[in-house]
């Protein structure tokens, strides 16, 4: 057991790094509404295609992460229990296997968070292809700002937004909450989500990104 210290130091690393993909996916949202903010037309819509690009790149990286963390550790228990099971060394059998679930990898345009970035950069696609629109309109308290953001549980307009960070769905805070402490083995109430892990108090952060939308919303209708 002492043998894998430094292999679980390492897996352990990188789970925690992986907790950090999401409120950077956030900051990028947030950009992209600046963006829309500061620039028209075609300029704009170079910024938000880096953006795109940024976005699709992030979401990669955090599965690729997901992917090494659950594959390490079921080559290790493979190790450990049955060593004459490991064809070659552990770490030709954790690269084989890493590789192999790579490729299960699903295209990165269909995450919830390049959803929601492409939310935001439609408005600046369609000034760029007319030459006559632009960004204008397009902040957070604009077209996103009117939107209904609703809770999957109440069904009702959602007050304290907060995300799921395995799989991006956003709840109402209070909601979540009461559904994880009263239901037994809890997952995403979101309907078709493909997340079947069970949902833990842990798993969620403030959507930051979409409580400014709340924010500016409610100023402005005030």
């Amino acid at each position: 057991e002492q043998s894998f210290k430094s292999f679980d130091m390492a897996v352990d690393d990188i789970a925690v790094l992986n907790k950090r993909f999401r409120p950077v996916m956030d900051m990028m949202r947030n950009i992209a509404v600046d963006v829309c903010e500061v620039f028209e037309g075609d300029e704009a819509r170079e910024h938000l295609d880096n953006l795109k690009d940024c976005m699709k790149a992030a979401i990669e990286q955090e599965y690729d992460n997901n992917t090494y963390v659950e594959v390490a550790k079921a080559v290790k228990k493979k190790g450990t229990d049955n060593p004459e099971a490991v064809q070659g060394s552990l770490r030709e059998e954790l690269v084989s296997a890493y590789e192999a679930a790579k490729q299960q990898r699903e295209n990165p345009e269909n995450h919830a968070e390049f959803k929601e970035l492409l939310k935001i950069t439609s408005a600046a696609d369609r000034g760029a292809s007319s030459s006559q629109d632009s960004c204008e309109g397009m902040t957070v308290s604009g077209d996103l700002g009117d939107g209904h953001w609703i809770d999957p549980i109440t069904q009702k307009d959602i007050e304290v937004p907060v995300k799921n960070t395995k799989c991006g769905h956003v709840y109402d805070k209070s909601s979540i909450s009461h559904y994880i402490k009263t239901t037994n083995k809890p997952r995403c109430p979101c309907l078709g989500c493909g997340n079947t892990t069970s949902l833990r108090l842990g798993d969620l952060v403030d959507d930051l990104f979409l409580a400014r939308v709340l924010k500016e919303r409610s100023e402005k209708n005030n």
